[in-house]
């Protein structure tokens, strides 16, 4: 069968993509993307009935003896499901039987950190779930789109909202099938140096108010996030189900947000011991030494479309509005000897915020 033009993708997926981009990233498409965009393009499509079916979420039930069968070969550490009650207390004597979850459908939500961590979600809950997956380059370009599948996923294409907008109608759909669902909150991956979880998008609490099905909160931590070494360690806690049938949607992501850095916090202060000399020893701030990091952990990933990865985190109107603020007494012209030292000031709130802002810059 004859390969299609770049052009000839663009043209037949014009409603799903803005340009080639979305679905290679930066990089150019590979060997494998002709053959992966010819089978499994139909999945960009934003009707629920053509993507999804419920032979097909039986037959990823079953087939998911096989992925926790042989899916730890492909992480690049290992995994441990931590014991939460060890966690909360050393000297506890209680037995962490694990989070009752039913039989309905729920919602596993994970934080964002690292390369491996929906894989590592995968193997870590107990039964099969479709992923809900917004990284297009790593979907079509690398061997993880014929996993993913296999699998059983939904995609959205972060760049097009009419995708973002269906992709909660597809998510739906899947639950009524049968199925349950990865989705990741935080949309990005996380990285600010000071927030053990950004600010969630709602998806997730909107599909699980609609549907009544709960939210399960599944927290990954990782000491060296950038690492590819078998004996670097994935820990990972699931918590007990949230239900949200009675919350605000301001309630319920407060409360997901609270239960991801309340356990990363308790496995950070067990498995994480680096200390701040450390970690800025080689660099002339902790900000430098933050960008090398990131740097290094986005290396990790095979396909990564930067532009698109710095624009769709969920942000807080208040916090562009105080840059904003900034910004404006930065800029002004008229510069006297009242209000000098408060323009140079506000030139350095700007930068400083800005510089710290790693999420836009990575």
């Amino acid at each position: 069968m004859k390969k299609m033009t770049t052009r000839e993708i663009e043209e037949k997926y014009k409603d799903q993509i803005v340009t080639i981009r979305d679905l290679v990233g930066d990089q150019k498409p590979s060997k494998l993307f002709y053959t992966l965009i010819d089978k499994l393009g139909y999945l960009l499509d934003e009707d629920p009935k053509k993507v999804l079916s419920k032979e097909g979420v039986e037959r990823r039930k079953a087939f998911n003896k096989v992925i926790k069968t042989f899916g730890d070969s492909f992480l690049s550490s290992s995994l441990k499901i931590e014991d939460r009650e060890y966690l909360r207390n050393k000297a506890s004597n209680r037995m962490d039987f694990g989070p009752q979850i039913g039989e309905e459908p729920v919602i596993w939500a994970p934080n964002h950190g690292f390369r491996d961590d929906t894989l590592a979600t995968v193997l870590a809950i107990p039964r099969n779930a479709y992923i809900l997956f917004g990284s297009l380059p790593q979907y079509y370009n690398t061997m993880d789109g014929v996993t993913a599948w296999a699998n059983g996923s939904i995609m959205v294409n972060r760049n097009v909202p009419s995708s973002k907008k269906a992709s909660i109608k597809k998510c739906e759909y899947a639950v009524d099938l049968g199925a349950d669902l990865i989705i990741f909150p935080e949309g990005v991956l996380n990285k600010s140096p000071n927030q053990l979880a950004l600010q969630l998008w709602p998806g997730a609490y909107r599909i699980a108010k609609e549907k009544n099905i709960k939210i399960v909160p599944v927290i990954h931590y990782k000491r060296d996030l950038h690492s590819l070494d078998k004996n670097d360690v994935i820990h990972t806690v699931i918590d007990d189900p949230i239900d949200v049938s009675k919350m605000t949607e301001k309630e319920a992501l407060t409360k997901l947000r609270d239960t991801y850095a309340t356990w990363l916090y308790l496995m950070m202060e067990k498995y994480g011991n680096s200390t701040h000399e450390e970690e800025v020893k080689n660099y002339s701030s902790s900000i430098d030494a933050w960008d090398s990091l990131l740097t290094r952990r986005i290396q990790t990933v095979d396909r990564y479309h930067f532009d698109l990865e710095t624009r769709v985190q969920y942000y807080d109107k208040k916090q562009d509005e105080l840059i904003k603020v900034w910004e404006d007494i930065a800029s002004i012209q008229n510069i006297t000897p009242s209000n000098a030292r408060m323009v140079e000031d506000a030139k350095n709130k700007v930068k400083e915020l800005k510089r710290c802002d790693f999420q836009r810059r990575f």
